[in-house]
């Protein structure tokens, strides 16, 4: 894929951003992330992420795009702990009122704090 340009800046580490990032090395030189808080390689509470700690889920199509962006990234996520469903079991949730139904697909869900 031709570049576009020599160096990208991304605003903030959050999901947003460094798929952005990610995305950008594909079309920049060099890309740069700006970050305010500080990023260790552990799984740690950050000051500018206070949802940190409520379980995420990634459901089928982004489980997909982050899969395909970053190859093994969902396996990782399994190995540190994250669980993986089939995306039509949601609706054994009490949430639902269309049934049960199986698409094929995978989601995953976790917590970015330890524990």
């Amino acid at each position: 894929m031709p570049k576009v340009g020599e160096h990208a800046v991304v605003c903030g580490a959050s999901m947003a951003g460094l798929l952005a990032a990610r995305v950008l090395t594909d079309h920049y030189d060099r890309v740069t992330v700006v970050e305010r808080d500080v990023l260790t390689d552990e799984a740690v509470a950050r000051k500018g992420v206070p949802q940190g700690c409520q379980p995420h889920a990634l459901l089928a199509r982004c489980a997909q795009i982050l899969d395909e962006l970053f190859p093994g990234y969902l396996d990782e996520l399994v190995e540190a702990g994250a669980h993986r469903w089939d995306d039509g079991d949601l609706s054994k949730f009490d949430i639902s009122f269309a049934g049960r139904c199986s698409n094929g697909t995978c989601a995953a869900g976790c917590s970015r704090c330890p524990g």
